[in-house]
């Protein structure tokens, strides 16, 4: 197992955390009571854990994009336009779990109202949550760092690396102007005598 593809289990599983995270103060948060210490533990720690598997998401990405994007958009197009939604509802679970958290832990005690309405936020991140989650393994069973890499014939990660970026490269020479650039400068032409 590469670091990438280790990398990438255990943001699925800190995703996980999170989601399971995110049903406590959904649930207690409902009837708009003043929080307890123990909930605002919880606030605390599904903001963290939400926050640390985004980021994680965020810190593989540039290896997903070179290494993985292309061949997943190759085997099944719609499977890679779902990943890219999953990017952005990720985004709109942070934002709605950091947006309840601080409603939830700023309110002041006699606002119930705002109490309630972070528990709606929080069931709202928990269900994109879960669709995030399910994108995720669906996509990752059409193509993921093992996937591609294994495919690569026992290549190191560098050298999955460098072909990924060669054929990005060829990708750009062969459409336009770059084409016709790339074609004439790497095939000798025959001189014509005059």
């Amino acid at each position: 197992m590469n670091v990438p593809d280790l990398v990438t289990s255990v943001h699925g599983i800190v995703g996980v955390l999170a989601l399971a995270a995110m049903i406590h103060p959904a649930i207690f948060l409902r009837d708009g009571r003043p929080l307890s210490r123990g909930l605002r533990l919880s606030l605390g720690l599904t903001a963290l854990v939400t926050a640390l598997a985004f980021g994680m998401g965020v810190a593989i990405y540039e290896d997903y994009r070179a290494i993985v994007k292309r061949p997943l958009f190759v085997r099944d197009p719609a499977a890679g336009l779902l990943f890219e939604t999953k990017e952005h509802l990720a985004f709109a679970a942070l934002a709605l779990v950091l947006g309840a958290a601080a409603c939830a832990l700023l309110a002041p005690r006699a606002r119930r109202d705002l109490r309630q309405l972070a528990a709606v936020g929080f069931a709202a991140a928990t269900a994109i949550t879960l669709t995030v989650a399910a994108l995720g393994l669906y996509v990752s069973s059409i193509a993921s760092f093992a996937s591609v890499t294994s495919r690569s014939a026992g290549a190191s990660l560098p050298e999955v690396q460098s072909h990924g970026a060669q054929v990005a490269q060829a990708g750009q020479a062969t459409s336009g102007q770059a084409g016709a650039s790339a074609t004439a400068s790497s095939s000798p032409q025959p001189s014509s005598p005059r």
